[in-house]
Protein backbone atom coordinates (compact mmCIF):
# COMPACT_ATOMS: atom_id res chain seq x y z
CA UNK A 1 0.00 0.00 0.00
CA UNK A 2 2.85 2.36 0.85
CA UNK A 3 4.61 1.68 -2.46
CA UNK A 4 1.33 2.19 -4.31
CA UNK A 5 0.79 5.58 -2.61
CA UNK A 6 4.34 6.65 -3.40
CA UNK A 7 3.83 5.69 -7.01
CA UNK A 8 0.70 7.77 -7.26
CA UNK A 9 2.45 10.79 -5.75
CA UNK A 10 5.33 10.47 -8.19
CA UNK A 11 3.13 10.05 -11.23
CA UNK A 12 0.18 11.77 -12.87
CA UNK A 13 -1.37 13.00 -9.64
CA UNK A 14 1.71 15.06 -8.76
CA UNK A 15 1.90 16.49 -12.29
CA UNK A 16 -1.78 17.38 -12.23
CA UNK A 17 -1.36 19.05 -8.84
CA UNK A 18 1.57 21.07 -10.15
CA UNK A 19 -0.28 22.13 -13.28
CA UNK A 20 -3.30 23.32 -11.26
CA UNK A 21 -1.13 25.79 -9.38
CA UNK A 22 -1.23 29.47 -10.28
CA UNK A 23 2.52 29.66 -9.64
CA UNK A 24 5.48 28.31 -11.52
CA UNK A 25 6.79 25.26 -9.63
CA UNK A 26 10.08 23.50 -10.25
CA UNK A 27 11.21 20.30 -8.51
CA UNK A 28 14.90 19.36 -8.69
CA UNK A 29 16.99 16.48 -7.41
CA UNK A 30 19.78 17.04 -4.86
CA UNK A 31 22.21 17.94 -7.63
CA UNK A 32 19.86 20.64 -8.85
CA UNK A 33 18.70 18.88 -12.01
CA UNK A 34 15.10 19.71 -12.85
CA UNK A 35 12.83 16.67 -12.49
CA UNK A 36 9.44 18.21 -13.21
CA UNK A 37 7.86 21.61 -13.79
CA UNK A 38 4.37 23.03 -13.75
CA UNK A 39 2.68 24.43 -16.84
CA UNK A 40 2.74 27.88 -15.28
CA UNK A 41 6.53 27.77 -15.09
CA UNK A 42 6.70 26.73 -18.75
CA UNK A 43 4.65 29.85 -19.59
CA UNK A 44 6.72 32.00 -17.28
CA UNK A 45 10.12 30.92 -18.62
CA UNK A 46 9.26 30.53 -22.29
CA UNK A 47 11.01 27.14 -22.42
CA UNK A 48 9.19 23.90 -23.18
CA UNK A 49 8.87 21.24 -20.50
CA UNK A 50 11.26 18.99 -22.45
CA UNK A 51 13.86 21.76 -22.55
CA UNK A 52 13.55 22.35 -18.81
CA UNK A 53 13.44 18.78 -17.47
CA UNK A 54 17.00 17.47 -17.18
CA UNK A 55 18.53 20.94 -17.22
CA UNK A 56 19.67 23.14 -14.34
CA UNK A 57 17.65 26.18 -13.08
CA UNK A 58 20.68 28.24 -14.06
CA UNK A 59 19.14 28.09 -17.53
CA UNK A 60 16.98 31.11 -16.69
CA UNK A 61 19.62 33.15 -14.93
CA UNK A 62 20.05 36.67 -16.28
CA UNK A 63 23.53 37.28 -14.92
CA UNK A 64 22.28 40.42 -13.20
CA UNK A 65 21.73 38.95 -9.74
CA UNK A 66 24.67 39.27 -7.33
CA UNK A 67 26.51 36.02 -6.52
CA UNK A 68 26.12 36.81 -2.83
CA UNK A 69 22.38 36.31 -3.17
CA UNK A 70 22.86 32.80 -4.56
CA UNK A 71 25.30 31.96 -1.75
CA UNK A 72 22.73 33.08 0.78
CA UNK A 73 20.09 31.04 -1.07
CA UNK A 74 22.07 27.79 -0.83
CA UNK A 75 23.20 28.32 2.74
CA UNK A 76 19.57 28.83 3.73
CA UNK A 77 17.98 25.83 2.02
CA UNK A 78 20.79 23.42 2.97
CA UNK A 79 19.95 24.03 6.63
CA UNK A 80 16.33 23.10 5.95
CA UNK A 81 14.98 26.63 6.06
CA UNK A 82 12.91 28.27 3.36
CA UNK A 83 14.60 30.92 1.24
CA UNK A 84 12.51 33.79 -0.05
CA UNK A 85 13.64 36.56 -2.32
CA UNK A 86 13.39 38.26 -5.69
CA UNK A 87 15.74 37.41 -8.54
CA UNK A 88 15.94 39.04 -11.95
CA UNK A 89 15.70 36.10 -14.38
CA UNK A 90 15.65 35.80 -18.17
CA UNK A 91 13.09 34.10 -20.40
CA UNK A 92 14.03 32.09 -23.47
CA UNK A 93 13.27 35.09 -25.69
CA UNK A 94 15.74 37.22 -23.76
CA UNK A 95 13.26 39.36 -21.89
CA UNK A 96 13.83 39.87 -18.19
CA UNK A 97 11.30 39.28 -15.45
CA UNK A 98 11.35 39.85 -11.73
CA UNK A 99 11.02 36.38 -10.22
CA UNK A 100 9.82 36.26 -6.62
CA UNK A 101 10.89 32.83 -5.40
CA UNK A 102 10.35 30.55 -2.40
CA UNK A 103 12.67 27.51 -2.27
CA UNK A 104 12.34 24.65 0.18
CA UNK A 105 14.29 21.44 0.75
CA UNK A 106 12.31 18.23 0.79
CA UNK A 107 13.01 14.50 1.29
CA UNK A 108 12.67 11.93 -1.42
CA UNK A 109 10.51 8.82 -1.36
CA UNK A 110 13.19 6.63 0.16
CA UNK A 111 13.70 9.14 2.95
CA UNK A 112 17.37 9.58 2.26
CA UNK A 113 17.56 11.75 -0.85
CA UNK A 114 16.87 15.44 -0.76
CA UNK A 115 15.01 17.36 -3.42
CA UNK A 116 14.24 21.03 -3.85
CA UNK A 117 10.97 22.71 -4.70
CA UNK A 118 11.06 26.22 -6.06
CA UNK A 119 7.90 28.30 -6.32
CA UNK A 120 8.17 31.10 -8.87
CA UNK A 121 5.92 34.12 -9.06
CA UNK A 122 6.19 36.66 -11.87
CA UNK A 123 6.42 39.99 -10.07
CA UNK A 124 6.38 42.01 -13.26
CA UNK A 125 2.65 42.46 -12.82
CA UNK A 126 3.26 43.77 -9.34
CA UNK A 127 6.12 45.86 -10.66
CA UNK A 128 3.94 47.21 -13.44
CA UNK A 129 1.28 48.09 -10.90
CA UNK A 130 3.83 49.81 -8.73
CA UNK A 131 5.13 51.72 -11.73
CA UNK A 132 1.60 52.67 -12.71
CA UNK A 133 0.94 53.82 -9.17
CA UNK A 134 4.18 55.79 -9.14
CA UNK A 135 3.33 57.28 -12.52
CA UNK A 136 -0.17 58.15 -11.35
CA UNK A 137 1.27 59.74 -8.23
CA UNK A 138 3.75 61.68 -10.34
CA UNK A 139 0.97 62.76 -12.68
CA UNK A 140 -1.19 63.69 -9.71
CA UNK A 141 1.67 65.73 -8.29
CA UNK A 142 2.17 67.39 -11.67
CA UNK A 143 -1.53 68.20 -11.83
CA UNK A 144 -1.45 69.41 -8.23
CA UNK A 145 1.54 71.59 -9.07
CA UNK A 146 -0.33 72.96 -12.08
CA UNK A 147 -3.34 73.67 -9.87
CA UNK A 148 -1.14 75.42 -7.31
CA UNK A 149 0.51 77.40 -10.09
CA UNK A 150 -2.90 78.33 -11.47
CA UNK A 151 -4.07 79.37 -8.01
CA UNK A 152 -0.96 81.47 -7.60
CA UNK A 153 -1.55 83.06 -11.00
CA UNK A 154 -5.17 83.74 -10.11
CA UNK A 155 -4.18 85.27 -6.78
CA UNK A 156 -1.59 87.41 -8.53
CA UNK A 157 -4.18 88.45 -11.09
CA UNK A 158 -6.75 89.18 -8.40
CA UNK A 159 -4.20 91.22 -6.45
CA UNK A 160 -3.23 93.10 -9.60
CA UNK A 161 -6.89 93.62 -10.49
CA UNK A 162 -7.66 94.86 -7.01
CA UNK A 163 -4.70 97.20 -7.22
CA UNK A 164 -5.92 98.48 -10.54
CA UNK A 165 -9.47 98.79 -9.28
CA UNK A 166 -8.21 100.45 -6.13
CA UNK A 167 -6.31 102.95 -8.23
CA UNK A 168 -9.40 103.54 -10.33
CA UNK A 169 -11.54 103.95 -7.23
CA UNK A 170 -9.01 106.38 -5.78
CA UNK A 171 -9.17 108.33 -9.02
CA UNK A 172 -12.97 108.43 -8.79
CA UNK A 173 -12.76 109.57 -5.18
CA UNK A 174 -10.21 112.20 -6.11
CA UNK A 175 -12.51 113.40 -8.88
CA UNK A 176 -15.47 113.45 -6.48
CA UNK A 177 -13.53 115.28 -3.79
CA UNK A 178 -12.32 117.76 -6.36
CA UNK A 179 -15.99 118.62 -6.90
CA UNK A 180 -16.59 119.01 -3.17
CA UNK A 181 -13.58 120.36 -1.22
CA UNK A 182 -15.50 119.98 2.05
CA UNK A 183 -15.35 116.18 1.80
CA UNK A 184 -11.71 116.01 0.71
CA UNK A 185 -9.83 113.39 2.77
CA UNK A 186 -13.03 112.13 4.42
CA UNK A 187 -12.60 108.57 3.11
CA UNK A 188 -8.95 108.42 4.14
CA UNK A 189 -9.63 109.72 7.64
CA UNK A 190 -12.57 107.40 8.28
CA UNK A 191 -10.54 104.42 7.07
CA UNK A 192 -7.88 105.19 9.67
CA UNK A 193 -10.50 105.80 12.34
CA UNK A 194 -12.35 102.52 11.75
CA UNK A 195 -9.09 100.60 12.09
CA UNK A 196 -8.44 102.25 15.45
CA UNK A 197 -12.02 101.75 16.62
CA UNK A 198 -12.01 98.17 15.28
CA UNK A 199 -8.88 97.39 17.30
CA UNK A 200 -10.43 99.01 20.35
CA UNK A 201 -13.54 96.84 20.00
CA UNK A 202 -11.68 93.65 19.01
CA UNK A 203 -13.38 93.40 15.61
CA UNK A 204 -10.25 92.02 13.93
CA UNK A 205 -9.46 89.33 12.85
CA UNK A 206 -13.16 88.31 13.04
CA UNK A 207 -13.63 90.63 10.10
CA UNK A 208 -11.20 91.48 7.31
CA UNK A 209 -9.10 94.49 8.26
CA UNK A 210 -8.28 95.14 4.61
CA UNK A 211 -11.91 94.84 3.57
CA UNK A 212 -13.09 97.22 6.29
CA UNK A 213 -10.34 99.73 5.50
CA UNK A 214 -11.00 99.62 1.78
CA UNK A 215 -14.76 99.83 2.31
CA UNK A 216 -14.22 102.96 4.41
CA UNK A 217 -12.12 104.62 1.71
CA UNK A 218 -14.78 103.85 -0.90
CA UNK A 219 -17.93 104.36 1.18
CA UNK A 220 -19.04 107.58 -0.53
CA UNK A 221 -18.06 106.55 -4.06
CA UNK A 222 -21.73 106.62 -5.08
CA UNK A 223 -21.78 110.42 -4.70
CA UNK A 224 -20.05 110.56 -8.07
CA UNK A 225 -23.57 110.25 -9.50
CA UNK A 226 -25.07 113.11 -7.45
CA UNK A 227 -25.45 116.36 -9.46
CA UNK A 228 -23.30 119.31 -8.38
CA UNK A 229 -26.38 121.42 -7.75
CA UNK A 230 -27.37 119.06 -4.96
CA UNK A 231 -23.97 117.88 -3.75
CA UNK A 232 -22.59 121.43 -3.45
CA UNK A 233 -25.77 123.18 -2.35
CA UNK A 234 -25.01 125.72 0.39
CA UNK A 235 -28.41 125.71 2.02
CA UNK A 236 -30.74 123.03 3.29
CA UNK A 237 -31.79 120.31 0.87
CA UNK A 238 -35.36 119.91 -0.21
CA UNK A 239 -37.14 116.60 0.28
CA UNK A 240 -36.56 115.46 -3.36
CA UNK A 241 -32.94 116.61 -3.21
CA UNK A 242 -32.35 114.64 -0.05
CA UNK A 243 -33.82 111.57 -1.73
CA UNK A 244 -31.22 111.96 -4.48
CA UNK A 245 -28.45 112.13 -1.87
CA UNK A 246 -29.83 108.97 -0.28
CA UNK A 247 -29.23 107.04 -3.50
CA UNK A 248 -25.44 107.17 -3.18
CA UNK A 249 -25.05 103.98 -1.06
CA UNK A 250 -26.88 101.89 -3.66
CA UNK A 251 -25.07 103.56 -6.56
CA UNK A 252 -21.73 102.90 -4.90
CA UNK A 253 -22.71 99.30 -4.12
CA UNK A 254 -23.73 98.71 -7.73
CA UNK A 255 -20.47 100.13 -9.02
CA UNK A 256 -18.22 98.12 -6.70
CA UNK A 257 -20.16 94.84 -6.74
CA UNK A 258 -19.05 94.41 -10.35
CA UNK A 259 -15.45 94.25 -9.19
CA UNK A 260 -15.37 93.21 -5.54
CA UNK A 261 -16.84 90.31 -3.61
CA UNK A 262 -15.55 91.10 -0.13
CA UNK A 263 -18.53 91.37 2.19
CA UNK A 264 -16.87 94.05 4.34
CA UNK A 265 -16.30 96.40 1.40
CA UNK A 266 -19.78 96.07 -0.07
CA UNK A 267 -21.64 96.15 3.27
CA UNK A 268 -19.89 99.32 4.41
CA UNK A 269 -20.59 101.04 1.09
CA UNK A 270 -24.26 100.03 1.09
CA UNK A 271 -25.13 100.17 4.78
CA UNK A 272 -23.11 102.99 6.38
CA UNK A 273 -26.25 105.13 6.69
CA UNK A 274 -28.34 102.40 8.30
CA UNK A 275 -29.37 102.99 11.92
CA UNK A 276 -30.04 100.53 14.72
CA UNK A 277 -33.68 101.63 15.11
CA UNK A 278 -34.44 101.07 11.42
CA UNK A 279 -34.59 104.76 10.56
CA UNK A 280 -31.61 104.68 8.20
CA UNK A 281 -31.33 103.99 4.47
CA UNK A 282 -31.38 102.45 1.90
CA UNK A 283 -32.67 99.13 3.33
CA UNK A 284 -34.01 100.30 6.71
CA UNK A 285 -32.05 97.61 8.50
CA UNK A 286 -32.35 97.21 12.25
CA UNK A 287 -29.77 96.36 14.95
CA UNK A 288 -29.01 92.62 14.47
CA UNK A 289 -29.20 92.96 10.69
CA UNK A 290 -26.25 95.38 10.66
CA UNK A 291 -22.74 93.87 11.03
CA UNK A 292 -20.70 95.14 13.97
CA UNK A 293 -18.04 96.65 11.71
CA UNK A 294 -20.71 98.64 9.87
CA UNK A 295 -22.15 99.88 13.18
CA UNK A 296 -18.67 101.00 14.21
CA UNK A 297 -17.98 102.62 10.88
CA UNK A 298 -21.25 104.59 10.99
CA UNK A 299 -20.03 106.19 14.23
CA UNK A 300 -16.65 107.04 12.64
CA UNK A 301 -18.42 108.46 9.60
CA UNK A 302 -20.67 110.65 11.73
CA UNK A 303 -17.80 111.81 13.96
CA UNK A 304 -15.66 112.88 11.00
CA UNK A 305 -18.63 114.57 9.32
CA UNK A 306 -19.54 116.50 12.47
CA UNK A 307 -15.95 117.63 13.09
CA UNK A 308 -15.41 118.74 9.46
CA UNK A 309 -16.62 121.95 7.88
CA UNK A 310 -19.44 121.73 5.35
CA UNK A 311 -20.93 124.26 2.95
CA UNK A 312 -23.90 124.66 5.26
CA UNK A 313 -22.14 124.69 8.70
CA UNK A 314 -18.83 124.98 10.53
CA UNK A 315 -16.98 122.07 12.04
CA UNK A 316 -17.99 121.16 15.59
CA UNK A 317 -15.50 120.61 18.42
CA UNK A 318 -14.83 116.92 19.01
CA UNK A 319 -16.42 117.05 22.49
CA UNK A 320 -19.67 118.42 21.03
CA UNK A 321 -19.62 115.80 18.29
CA UNK A 322 -19.15 113.00 20.82
CA UNK A 323 -22.04 114.41 22.88
CA UNK A 324 -24.29 114.29 19.79
CA UNK A 325 -23.19 110.75 19.03
CA UNK A 326 -23.90 109.73 22.63
CA UNK A 327 -27.43 111.16 22.40
CA UNK A 328 -28.00 109.21 19.17
CA UNK A 329 -26.76 106.04 20.88
CA UNK A 330 -29.07 106.61 23.86
CA UNK A 331 -32.04 106.97 21.52
CA UNK A 332 -31.14 103.72 19.81
CA UNK A 333 -29.78 105.04 16.52
CA UNK A 334 -26.03 104.41 16.95
CA UNK A 335 -24.00 101.72 18.69
CA UNK A 336 -22.99 102.88 22.17
CA UNK A 337 -19.92 100.62 22.37
CA UNK A 338 -18.53 102.25 19.20
CA UNK A 339 -19.32 105.74 20.55
CA UNK A 340 -17.51 104.92 23.80
CA UNK A 341 -14.52 103.62 21.79
CA UNK A 342 -14.36 106.94 19.91
CA UNK A 343 -14.56 108.81 23.22
CA UNK A 344 -11.68 106.80 24.71
CA UNK A 345 -9.52 107.22 21.60
CA UNK A 346 -10.15 110.95 21.54
CA UNK A 347 -9.26 111.33 25.22
CA UNK A 348 -6.02 109.46 24.58
CA UNK A 349 -5.22 111.91 21.80
CA UNK A 350 -5.20 109.27 19.06
CA UNK A 351 -8.01 110.66 16.92
CA UNK A 352 -6.51 114.13 17.04
CA UNK A 353 -3.69 112.86 14.85
CA UNK A 354 -6.20 111.47 12.37
CA UNK A 355 -8.14 114.72 12.17
CA UNK A 356 -4.90 116.62 11.61
CA UNK A 357 -4.21 114.74 8.38
CA UNK A 358 -4.05 116.91 5.24
CA UNK A 359 -7.25 116.92 3.19
CA UNK A 360 -5.58 115.51 0.08
CA UNK A 361 -6.38 111.83 -0.15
Amino acid sequence: MKDELEGILSGDLLKRALDESDHGIVVTDPEGTIQTVSERFVELSGYSASELVGSNPRLIRSGQTPDAMYRDLWETIRTGRTWKGAILNRRKDGTLFLDRESIIRGVGRTGDRACYVAIHRDSNVELDLRLKIAKAEANYQAVADEIDEAKSSINTLVSFTKHQLGSTAQSLIAAMEARDPYTAGHGRRTSLMIELVGDELGLFPQFSREGVRFGAILHDIGKIGVPDAILLKAGSLTGPEYEVIKTHPVVGFDILSLAFQEDEILRIVRSHHERLDGSGYPDRLRGPQIPDYVKAFSVCDCFDALTSSRSYRRALPAEDAISILTDDALTGRLDMSAVNAVRRLWKRGVLGDVKALPVAA
